[in-house]
């Protein structure tokens, strides 16, 4: 056995690669099942901890008319309870980032609110800052949730009461700490009855911050619970008991409640009373003292009338005084006047006179200026016209000069012209003469020539008569050639002389032109001097007039001189005259004057008086109005405080005994909310673990089995030297549970240390408690995926080595027969076959003749697929629940519930107003248990009942269909529509029977019309007629549905606050902030989803390497002989991938529909009795889970083109299979 076990740990180190799938496999498949399994319990066990740690209320009790310290008492005396808490809370209006939200504010506990003792619970935990000291001081809620971080510390909340409470002493609050609280375990703090119905806020005060003894609620801590794991059974089985004595106590407490409320509204009604009394009493004393202050007013505005009239009488004698004076005074004003305009008249004349004469002195003046001025100015331009023609008569006579001697030089020129011309005609005579005798010879030198030619020929060319011709002929060319530059240069001397003949022609034409200039300009100089002496002429004429006119100017002005004397003696004396007459009228305006201010100041006490007087007259008419305001004030204040009294009296008449609520745990939200979410992590657990084991035993039951058949000589050679089958089993068994258990714990180890804390990190979005802190194993869930894991292995491996081990020795050491080669399917189909090419044909026959390997890799890719899809279409179905509740199925997006009293008239007005408000309408709303009335025996599901005021609205806000066939379901009379939900949990369908309480609690029974599509909480909507019919009463309208005008978020704010303004309106909510809650749990489902599809993702690519892997090492012979077949690398990869892509393809449309079903069995165990996932899967999944599928394929190829490298040859073809 010590050599056998030596062969299984060579087995191991020759195939690691195979050793690795399987560990791996192995390792996801329990490390994934041991870390899901662990979720749970681990995300209770933390919560439970910090429920315990911050000791958390095992129950709480609320009552209708609160509680006082005898109520406590009787609590604490009840066996089982440990501690009683009795404290106050409030739901308060505040403004938070610019909208109205609902507060909840807590009294701290008063033992302090760091006491640890057994009666603080639901301590709350000290985020940052510190504890409020003073009752205008405050706590709040995480500020990580507020929205911008629009409050910090320092920061003043404001809050408003409702329903007529003052329960607060302050009404605003300073916050100086951040908490989070164990009553807020979920950031989804819950419903209230006022504002927009959704909690935004909680924050704590001191226990001095409220007024009163009562208490609002009770919170009980129950012996022994604290010890217990309060998610099991076991615990709820200890509060139940607690619960049930507690509701029998507020029967016994309820009478004894009664009695002190009533007693303490009595006392307070009695000193009312007493108020009442005095305040009326002090009220009729007040009215007769303000009646006798007005008669007396009235008397003395009389007296003050009749002197006033006096003082008018003598005012009237003064104005007629002085209306005489001023009269006389006017009568002198005109005759000064009239002096006064005459005199101005006369010197006026005269004034004008003088101006007339100076204006004629100063226009002669100015004449004769400017005839000197001209005067000057003609002698300046004469004497330098003069000049210019003495000048330019000077240039004239230089010009003619040289004019004169140009003529001269021009005629000089023509003459040397006229020798030169000579010249050259003779020279041209002789010249030709020449050229003539050199033609004539022309002849004999040819002739010499040719003699010349013939004695070279003759070979006589160094004779003397070769000699004498060559010069005859040489003294010919010479001739010639000076001949021909003496008639080069005649050519010459002719083109100059007619250069210089056109120049002298030009210079000649020039002189011509100069010559007539220079006449004119004598001509224009002529003329110039005639001008000149004309103008010199009129100069003179000209000066002669001025000095004429000077003379004249001069006896002018001493005419002036004259006449302006004579107007100043006229004016001195006309002045002396008015200043005298004025005098004598300032001396009569200073008596008006005198008179006048006398008459006013008396016309002004008069009026004066008359003012007081009015003023007295309307004090009096104020103070009789006022005093009969009074009167009527005071008697509507008395008749109003007897109606309140009275009406007090009959609400203590009327007070009812209380009714106590003992709720436990599982009434909070939060811990409802975690408590569910716990439960959806276990249905997860359920499910999942078992696909990854299913995937992870097929892929290891293909390993073991191409393992085997690898080994089946060895198994051969085992048999035939004495070894059992059990012994050779027990080699690969062995094997198995090594690489297998290794794996296994090597998977638990990482998941149960990694997957919980992941899942609860996410869920810690929606949650206020610890982390897994520190990470730990959960030996049990470990242990029994290890061993699940093991017991996989080995059954796979038993599986595989069982036919093997069944064969005889001999055969097993022979190699295994090939299939026999037949015609695949796709051979039977000639149109088809025919297009295809070779290699295609041949990944054809690969693929269907060994179809073990077919169905197991098809198998192995469907089954990842299938996982990644239903990961990806759990995260639709997470998605989209919201979107499609609040946007397909609700038509409408304002929710409005309504306090006892209906609809009012002001709220009718509100939402008719069309630019606000488009539809609406009316409905009674109520939470019901229900059953299947055909199921006596089976459970109950709470359901909201809902009855329109008018059925024909329902379908206008509600989209009612079935969720399959996308058909109306019909409602109007006598229908009875159920949600699909509530239909499945109940066993319902159209024509079955549904039990509902009405609002008696009675038990009514309706038969179901239809199911329709639904998917947050349950709903039955009944035909009001047929529910009046069955309950024999109506339903009132306590909630209306409507839509909105506007988008505008500022006008859906403004027509919240309008609405929650108005009498009966409990609470005004558009469902944005509905879903935005549904928003905070989708996301960190989501965050769970994408963890699980990684792990199925990771799984997928495992798979793909291992059955990849495979694949190759069973073909290595194979890619040997077709490598020797001359077939490159590339090529025998393609051969192999072409394959691989085929299979990915195959398995993955496999996949996909494998992954539809279990999207929906995953989807149908994971929701909750409130909630229906959508079935449906986005294209987008599909095309993430194909793409994921091919890029793993892809990526194994690309890992395993080494190894096709890495192929010997030789040892493949020596191989025999």
């Amino acid at each position: 056995m010590k050599a056998f076990g030596k062969s299984i740990l060579r087995t191991v180190a020759h195939s690691k690669s195979r050793s690795a799938a399987v560990f791996a496999i192995v390792a996801l498949g329990a490390g994934f099942a041991a870390g899901v399994f662990s979720v749970a319990p681990q995300m209770r066990e933390t919560v439970d901890g910090y429920l315990d740690d911050r000791n958390f209320m095992d129950v709480q009790i609320v009552s209708t008319l609160g509680f006082s310290e005898n109520d406590a008492k009787a609590v604490r005396a009840e066996k089982g309870v440990e501690a009683v808490m009795p404290t106050r809370q409030e739901d308060v209006i505040s403004r938070v980032a610019g909208e109205d939200v609902a507060l909840r504010i807590h009294a701290l506990p008063e033992q302090g609110a760091e006491d640890a003792g057994a009666g603080s619970m639901n301590r709350p935990l000290l985020l940052s800052g510190r504890w409020p000291r003073s009752a205008d001081e405050c706590v709040l809620d995480s500020a990580q949730f507020l929205p911008e971080k629009s409050l910090k510390a320092g920061d003043t909340v404001t809050v408003e009461e409702q329903g007529g409470k003052s329960l607060l002493k302050a009404k605003k609050f300073r916050i100086v700490g951040f908490v989070e609280s164990p009553a807020y375990l979920s950031y989804v703090y819950g419903s209230t009855d006022i504002g927009n119905g959704q909690l935004s806020h909680f924050l704590y005060v001191p226990p001095q911050a409220f007024t009163g003894p009562d208490y609002t609620c009770l919170y009980v801590r129950v012996k022994g619970a604290a010890a217990l794991d309060c998610f099991t059974q076991e615990y709820r089985d200890a509060v139940a008991p607690i619960r049930s004595a507690l509701e029998k106590a507020g029967k016994r407490r309820a009478s004894a409640r009664r009695a002190e409320v009533v007693a303490d509204a009595q006392k307070a009604l009695d000193d009312g009373r007493a108020d009442y009394g005095a305040q009326k009493q002090s009220a009729e004393l007040r009215l007769s003292g303000a009646k006798a202050k007005l008669d007396e007013a009235a008397a003395q505005l009389g007296r003050n009338r009749a002197q006033l009239a006096g003082s008018e009488a003598r005012l009237a004698e003064g104005k007629s005084a002085l209306a005489e004076a001023r009269a006389s005074y006017a009568a002198g004003q005109k005759t000064y006047a009239a002096e006064k305009r005459k005199a101005q008249g006369a010197l006026a004349a005269a004034e004008e006179k003088l101006k007339g004469a100076r204006a004629e002195l100063d226009a002669a003046r100015k004449k004769l200026a400017d005839s000197e001025t001209r005067l000057a100015d003609g002698e300046r331009r004469l004497a330098q016209a003069q000049a210019e023609l003495d000048g330019n008569r000077k240039e004239l006579e230089a010009a003619q000069a040289q004019l004169d001697e140009k003529g001269k030089q021009l005629e000089e020129a023509r003459s040397q012209l006229d020798g030169k011309s000579a010249e050259l005609r003779e020279a041209k005579a002789e010249v030709s003469r020449n050229r003539a005798a050199w033609s004539a010879g022309a002849g004999k030198i040819a002739q010499a020539g040719d003699a010349l030619a013939q004695l070279e020929a003759a070979g006589q060319g160094g004779s003397s008569d070769a000699e004498a011709l060559r010069k005859t002929i040489s003294t010919y060319e010479q001739q010639g050639a000076a001949l021909s530059a003496a008639e080069s240069k005649l050519a010459d001397g002719k083109r100059q002389l007619a250069q210089a003949q056109a120049e002298l022609d030009e210079s000649g034409k020039q002189l011509d032109g100069a010559r007539q200039q220079l006449d004119a300009k004598k001509k224009q100089l002529d003329e110039a001097q005639t001008q000149l002496d004309e103008k010199s002429a009129g100069l003179k004429t000209s000066r002669a007039e001025l000095e004429s006119g000077n003379s004249e100017l001069a006896e002018k002005k001493t005419e002036l001189e004259r006449g302006e004397a004579a107007y100043r003696r006229q004016k001195a004396d006309a002045g002396a005259k008015l200043e005298a007459a004025a005098k004598e009228l300032d001396e009569a305006e200073a008596q008006l004057s005198g008179q006048s201010a006398k008459l006013a100041e008396a016309e002004t006490q008069l009026e004066s008086g008359k003012a007081r007087l009015a003023s007295a007259e309307k004090d009096l008419e104020k103070g009789r109005s006022d005093y009969e305001s009074s009167r009527d004030k005071a008697r509507r204040s008395l008749g109003d405080a007897k109606a309140k009294l009275d009406a007090a009296q009959k609400k203590i008449d009327a007070v009812k005994e209380p009714v106590w609520y003992v709720l436990d745990r599982d009434k909070n939200v939060g811990f409802h909310s975690f408590t569910e979410d716990a439960g959806r992590m276990e249905a997860i657990a359920r499910m999942f673990p078992v696909f990854f084991f299913l995937v992870a035993a097929l892929v290891v039951l293909t390993t073991m089995t191409r393992m085997v058949e690898e080994e089946r000589s060895e198994i051969g050679a085992y048999k035939a030297l004495g070894f059992s089958k059990e012994a050779v089993a027990r080699r690969y068994l062995i094997y198995a549970v090594m690489v297998s258990l290794s794996g296994g714990l090597a998977g638990v180890v990482a998941g149960c240390l990694t997957l919980p804390s992941a899942c609860w990190n996410a869920y810690r979005i929606l949650y206020a408690a610890p982390p897994i802190s520190p990470p730990r194993m959960d030996w049990r869930n470990a242990a029994l995926s290890c061993l699940l894991a093991a017991g996989i292995a080995v059954a796979a491996t038993l599986g595989s080595a069982h036919a093997a081990l069944s064969e005889k020795p001999a055969a097993l050491l022979q190699p295994k027969a090939p299939k026999p080669g037949r015609r695949i399917l796709l051979e039977r189909i000639p149109l088809l076959w025919k297009r295809m090419n070779f290699s295609a044909k041949v990944t054809a026959r690969n693929l269907f003749r060994y179809k073990k390997r077919l169905v197991m890799t098809v198998a192995g890719i469907a089954g990842c697929t299938a996982l990644m899809l239903t990961g990806f279409g759990l995260q639709d179905s997470v998605k989209h629940i919201v979107s499609y509740q609040f946007s397909s199925v609700y038509r409408y997006n304002l929710d409005v519930s309504l306090q006892e009293g209906g609809v009012s008239g002001e709220v009718s007005k509100l939402l008719n107003d069309k630019s606000r408000v488009a539809a609406w309408m009316e409905c009674s709303s109520r939470s019901s248990d229900t059953s299947n009335a055909s199921s006596p025996g089976g459970g109950t599901v709470s359901a909201y009942v809902v009855v329109p005021k008018n059925a024909a609205d329902l379908p206008e806000f509600l989209s009612l269909r079935e969720r399959v066939s996308r058909r109306e379901v019909p409602f109007g009379k006598n229908s009875v529509v159920v949600t699909e939900k509530l239909a499945s949990l109940l066993g319902l369908r159209p024509g079955g029977r549904i039990a509902v309480e009405d609002g008696a609690g009675k038990r009514q029974v309706f038969t179901v019309t239809g199911v329709t599509e639904n998917y947050i909480y349950n709903f039955v909507y009944i035909d009001p007629a047929l529910y009046r019919a069955a309950t024999g009463r109506g339903e009132e309208s306590n909630e209306i549905l409507a839509r909105g005008a506007s988008g505008d978020a500022a006008a859906r704010t403004r027509l919240t606050r309008d609405l929650l303004k108005q009498e009966g309106v409990a609470t005004a909510t558009f469902l944005d902030d509905i879903s935005s809650s549904f928003d905070s749990i989708v996301r960190a489902l989501d965050i769970i989803v994408l963890i699980f599809i990684f792990c199925a993702g990771t799984l997928s690519f495992v798979v793909l390497y291992n059955l990849t892997n495979i694949n190759i090492n069973e073909r290595a012979r194979e890619m040997a002989t077709l490598r020797v077949l001359g077939f490159t690398v590339r090529e025998c990869e393609a051969y192999i991938y072409r394959e691989t892509t085929v299979l990915t393809a195959i398995g993955c449309a496999l996949g996909l529909a494998l992954g539809v079903y279990m999207h929906a069995a995953v989807v149908t165990t994971v929701e909750v009795d409130i909630c229906m996932f959508p079935r449906d899967i986005v294209p987008r999944s599909y095309f993430w889970s194909i793409l994921l599928t091919f890029g793993f394929t892809g990526a194994v190829d690309l890992i395993m083109r080494p190894r096709f490298r890495k192929i010997d040859m030789v040892e493949s073809l020596k191989s025999v299979d």
